[in-house]
């Protein structure tokens, strides 16, 4: 997938294994990502093949959200990603925020979904 926009960009990739069964389909969180202009390589935007299983006797898929973010999304969702832990002694992180007198942001996006199957290993 390439940047067809202009000026300085923001991306956060997120991974999901979606799973076709008999009786639903499931979508399954397997990681993210966040990327910005600097990362890109000539101006495309890589995903990571995040799978590392297949599961026999179901359909499974890759579903890849890619976003576009404005500054304050991509602030938030980084500070907020980096401050999970499962350490109990880590120290904490502050998460950004552009509201004064409160939490949270105001911020703006758009996305795009890609599906791939995955083959058996």
């Amino acid at each position: 997938m390439n940047d067809l926009t202009e000026g300085f960009e923001r991306y956060r990739i997120i991974y999901y294994e979606n799973q076709n069964y008999g009786n639903g389909t499931f979508d399954s969180y397997r990681g993210e990502t966040y990327l910005t202009d600097d990362n890109l390589n000539s101006g495309k935007i890589y995903t990571e093949y995040m799978a590392d299983y297949y599961m026999f006797g179901s359909e499974t898929k890759l579903k890849t959200v890619v976003v576009l973010a404005s500054e304050e999304y991509y602030r938030f969702h980084f500070t907020a990603y980096n401050q999970y832990d499962n350490d109990p002694f880590s120290e904490p992180t502050l998460i950004y925020s552009n509201i004064n007198g409160g939490l949270g942001i105001f911020a703006g996006y758009s996305f795009t979904t890609i599906e791939q199957e995955l083959l058996p290993q």
